[in-house]
């Protein structure tokens, strides 16, 4: 990486990290759901509790939530909804409490482990936002041919931030031919590999949501997840995906099982809107929950 490029991503990302948030018009993301807030906590914004009015929408980077608990929730008067994104948290049932003492109506959020009910809705993490233009090659890979000519892709966790956050125990190495093994210099590599397999397999257990489950389904390579706390609200709300509850039943898994799941998903995924952001923005608009 250049000198300039450097510059550029400081500039960005840390010296004035809320100059440039375009959202997608299309896609979810962070920062899509940003955009549908009217008030941001988060790492670049905050704002006045006494300015939120009944029905409002306010928007909390997860990494936040313990000072957001001390501070703005407790000023705020009216009812409102809480768009709860990003990575390196958990909505468990003790924030839970917490957060429905006051005057919240509804959370939506992208890690999510309490009980399903009328006041939560899990929402997708979606795709690398705009900003990280860097690393934003998805459309060049999104409108090429997808040859899909091998199966399964086993990548590292080289990708991954909040690595310990986000990665479990480290899984055993499966014996399957069809697994191919390989570690992606970058997120241009990256999206080069998913488009030439099938599915994706990550070389831990996933924990939390984060961007790349969800920018290999929108590309037709669909991950091979184990079953969890987390990657159960995946399965309830129809991501597709492979589910399994040990990663030793990916060893028997042939190419006519993985043709026909590939099939099948494709065809699942051209029905669903979970990576659509105007399906997105109708939920949160509306309070919904599944």
């Amino acid at each position: 990486m250049n000198t300039i490029t450097k510059f550029s991503k400081w500039i960005l990302f840390e010296r004035y990290p809320n100059f440039y948030r375009p959202p997608h018009k299309k896609y979810i993301s962070y920062d899509t759901y940003r955009s549908f807030a009217d008030h941001i906590y988060d790492e670049s914004k905050t704002f006045n509790p006494n300015n939120v009015k009944k029905g409002d929408i306010v928007f909390l980077n997860g990494r936040f939530i313990d000072n957001y608990l001390k501070t703005q929730n407790l000023k705020i008067r009216n009812s409102y909804s809480l768009i709860i994104c990003g990575t390196g948290f958990v909505i468990d049932e003790m924030y839970s409490k917490l957060l429905l003492e006051k005057n919240i109506t509804h959370i939506f959020s992208n890690n999510l482990t309490v009980e399903r009910n009328d006041l939560f809705t899990f929402i997708p993490f979606g795709i690398k936002d705009k900003r990280h233009i860097f690393s934003s090659n998805f459309k060049r890979y999104l409108n090429s041919i997808n040859s899909n000519k091998k199966f399964i892709l086993n990548m590292d966790e080289s990708l991954v931030q909040n690595q310990n956050a986000i990665l479990l125990e480290k899984k055993p190495v499966l014996e399957n031919k069809l697994i191919n093994y390989q570690s992606p210099k970058n997120y241009k590599n990256f999206y080069e590999m998913i488009r030439d397999h099938k599915f994706l397999l990550f070389s831990n257990e996933i924990n939390y949501d984060f961007n790349i489950i969800w920018e290999s389904i929108m590309l037709n390579c669909y991950p091979i997840l184990k079953l969890n706390t987390f990657t159960k609200a995946l399965s309830k709300i129809g991501t597709p995906c492979i589910f399994v509850d040990e990663f030793k039943e990916i060893e028997d898994f042939d190419e006519k099982f993985l043709l026909n799941m590939h099939n099948k998903l494709k065809i699942d995924s051209s029905k669903t809107n979970l990576l659509k952001r105007n399906y997105w923005k109708s939920v949160i608009e509306n309070n919904l929950t599944f």
